[in-house]
């Protein structure tokens, strides 16, 4: 009942139906995750992080929860939270070429490597997707952010132009194309915008 309640948009019902089949079955971690994602949707970000949590403590080789979670603590901005999770969620499930989650999860925690100041460190993860999975659009993306933050304008715009070309439409692309059009305002002007 509680699937059906979120599949047609009614996220209070859903999350009473699951709340209601935690009662029954407490031990089940995709009901803790179905609870989380009907919370999220009513952005009450605080109680479904402590369900995924709970998800993550019942399934702890779940590496999809940990990836969940890890998102999560991003959106919360509990960027060592997220990276404990996202870490522990790959090397539950390494294989990048063979798991989409796992190259998005990589993709991810790349982006909080970069939030926290630590620009090497989400070069070796965007680096890891893009061999996996040539052309992914967060990782390209990163990519292009990290040369900006290093002051390597002409290859920060190669890899921004890249994301506008090769994956028109798509949220990075809106993103890379602010960055363009600034950084080309900023050479016509002689500086860095």
């Amino acid at each position: 009942a509680g699937v059906s309640a979120f599949n047609a948009g009614n996220f209070e019902q859903a999350v009473t139906q699951f709340q209601a089949a935690i009662t029954q079955a407490p031990a089940v971690p995709a009901l803790h995750v179905n609870l989380a994602l009907a919370l999220f949707r009513l952005n009450r970000s605080v109680e479904a992080v402590a369900s995924l949590e709970k998800a993550a403590e019942l399934g702890p080789n779940e590496a999809p929860i940990h990836y969940q979670l890890g998102s999560a603590y991003v959106d919360l901005q509990a960027y060592d939270k997220a990276v404990a999770a996202l870490t522990k969620g790959l090397a539950a499930r390494p294989d990048l070429t063979q798991d989409p989650l796992a190259a998005e999860a990589t993709a991810t925690l790349g982006a909080v490597y970069f939030a926290q100041g630590k620009a090497a460190e989400a070069e070796a993860q965007f680096e890891r997707v893009l061999t996996a999975v040539p052309g992914n659009a967060a990782a390209t993306l990163g990519m292009a952010k990290v040369f900006f933050s290093r002051n390597e304008v002409p290859k920060a715009l190669e890899w921004f132009e890249r994301v506008v070309a090769d994956h028109p439409g798509s949220p990075e692309a809106t993103q890379a194309a602010t960055f363009i059009k600034e950084l080309r305002k900023g050479n016509d002007q002689g500086g860095r915008p």
